[in-house]
Parts: C-alpha cells; structure tokens; sequence
C-alpha cells in the first residue's frame, strides 16, 4: 500500500511541474517568436526562425504578411541539429 501512495505522490508532483511549466509544442513556438504579443507573427518576427521565412508565402495562406496561430500550425521546422533550439538560428559568435 504505501507503494502505491508513493507512485501517486510522484505522478502528482511531475504532472503540477507539467502545468506550471506553461504551454507546449507549435502554441508555445508561436508565443515565442510573437515578440510583440499581438497575436501575429510578423515576417521581421519571423525572420530570425531557422525556415520560417522560407515557407512564408506558402504558410500566409491569406497573404496578409503576418501569420496567425491557424497559419502557423502549418509549419513544418527544420531538425534541430545544430543546437539552435526550437528552430531558432544560433547566434554567430563574437570576434
């Protein structure tokens, strides 16, 4: 029994750390690169995301030059290969 009251209280702790850790996956990506919080990304905004601006015109289905979250959504980013994170272009390093 005292098993049990264990794994509960560990499933409990890791999912609050879940939801206090705020949103996840393609919204919290969005959030991210929507520098000014108005609820679009714009292509300045955008330009600093590794293949973002390349899909642009495809992805600003109604080319109103600014993304939002629908639009985004069909974003496929590139492999993070090359430590950059959520697709971001890695800083050049200082000379």
């Amino acid at each position: 029994m005292a098993i049990h009251r264990i794994l509960f209280a560990s499933l409990a702790l890791a999912l609050a750390g879940a939801a206090q850790a705020g949103p996840q996956g393609p919204m919290a990506d969005f959030n991210a690169l929507d520098a000014d919080r108005d609820g679009h990304i714009s292509l300045q905004e955008a330009e600093g995301h590794r293949g973002l601006a390349e899909q642009w015109q495809t992805l600003d289905a109604n080319r109103n030059d600014q993304l939002e979250p629908e639009e985004f959504s069909a974003f496929e980013p590139l492999p993070m290969h090359d430590g950059g994170g959520m697709g971001m272009k890695k800083a050049a390093p200082a000379e």
